[in-house]
């Protein structure tokens, strides 16, 4: 922050302490979203993959219902209200498994929370418009997400403990995320008001168009959802790849974690200030390219054998890409977007998020049932390489951005 040529006002001094806050809370549902849901699913329900499908998905459906939501409750409630509400709905879907046993109450809990946590991204991006100067909203993040690398990273290391010791101990987790959750929702509560947007009297489906009204939104969404599918429907196979003992290698929890946890967490927040530094300064073209070569590439080794070595570069190559995704993904159209436009932009952009991952696990669920899984990280890194080439015409100076 003492780069900043002036000091922070009221509205960005009070955002910036509560969501810090918020972001290392968050810490807990990366660790959870990321490997123990499903690694629970699996190794103490023995869940069929519909179940696994449902957890991998619900997050991308709270993006791809964010369309429709969005709009509603922006010109109803304001922001700070519907952050509020919307996290200690994340609790209750914690608490529910805990009340109710079962696979199916568990499934319906998790998969709650990744929604409603989904759904929460565009307001979250409003805030950041509204109140962060546009010159250092990557850096004023930057230390929010730090914290929440640090909080994902010792929740992977401990989860892992935990259900490596007895994958019963999944209740003790559950217990201690709702409970953090509740926490962060009393403290949501004092942020700024925010502002109701006024009713646009057009239907929600018509910012669709800003696809093709805005030709460097829509060219950048069009590399995104070739992106994003990529990573997308490969994301809970690597999990399957690791710990299902039929189809993979059947890993321990607590290998299992290290790889999709504890060595993503070290190398985000080895490379946190980096993103944040360079999303400040550089075009964002160069930047999506680099990130979308890094991905290709990881999955690429993290699928090519079993060699836990090279599983682990794999992983260390996928989240050096994704460390700036805190930045690049919810900030980039802020560059792009008037400030009043932020969240009609933001909701489409999640739409297609949404679409995505919602499509893609189902597919790679259906898709290792006939093929084997080492496919899916090859079809994954020729889509990456597509969607880098797609971002050429974003290199001319017109469409730069």
């Amino acid at each position: 922050m003492r780069k900043s040529r002036s000091p922070l006002n009221d509205s960005e001094r009070t955002l910036f302490a509560l969501d810090t806050v918020r972001q290392g809370a968050d810490g807990f549902v990366d660790t959870l979203r990321n490997s123990v849901f499903l690694l629970v699913a699996i190794q103490f329900f023995q869940s069929p993959d519909r179940w696994n499908t449902a957890i991998s998905t619900a997050p991308a459906a709270g993006m791809l219902a964010g369309l429709f939501i969005t709009p509603f409750l922006e010109s109803r409630f304001r922001p700070r209200s519907i952050l509020t509400v919307m996290t200690l709905l994340m609790a209750a879907g914690l608490g529910a498994p805990l009340l109710i046993p079962g696979v199916f109450p568990y499934t319906v809990g998790v998969s709650l929370c990744l929604f409603v946590f989904s759904l929460r991204i565009p307001f979250l991006t409003g805030y950041y418009t509204e109140c962060y100067r546009p010159d250092r909203r990557a850096r004023l993040m930057s230390t929010g997400t730090l914290i929440m690398i640090l909080v994902a990273t010792g929740t992977s290391w401990l989860f892992g403990h935990l259900l490596d010791r007895n994958i019963g101990n999944y209740r003790t987790i559950l217990l201690l995320s709702a409970l953090l959750f509740a926490g962060n929702a009393l403290s949501l509560g004092k942020l700024p008001p925010g502002v109701a947007a006024p009713p646009t009297g057009r239907p929600f489906w018509t910012n669709l168009s800003l696809i093709w009204k805005d030709p460097r939104f829509g060219i950048a969404s069009f590399s995104w959802m070739i992106l994003g599918f990529a990573n997308l429907w490969s994301m809970p196979i690597r999990t399957v790849f690791l710990s299902d003992p039929d189809r993979g290698l059947g890993l321990d929890p607590l290998t299992v974690l290290l790889i999709l946890g504890i060595i993503p967490g070290v190398v985000r927040l080895l490379s946190n200030y980096f993103w944040a530094h360079f999303y400040d300064k550089a075009p964002f073209v160069y930047l999506r390219m680099v990130m979308n070569f890094l991905i290709g590439l990881g999955i690429f080794i993290f699928f090519i054998s079993r060699n836990l070595w090279l599983i682990g570069l794999g992983s260390v190559l996928i989240n050096l890409s994704l460390a700036g995704a805190p930045y690049i993904w919810n900030l980039w159209v802020t560059r792009l977007a008037p400030p009043e436009e932020v969240r009609r932009y933001m909701s489409v952009h999640s739409f297609l998020c949404g679409i995505r991952g919602v499509a893609g696990p189902p597919l790679a669920f259906l898709f290792i049932g006939n093929h084997d899984i080492q496919t899916v990280g090859m079809i994954s890194t020729v889509m990456a390489m597509i969607s880098v080439i797609a971002l050429f015409p974003l290199i001319s100076r017109k469409l730069r951005f």
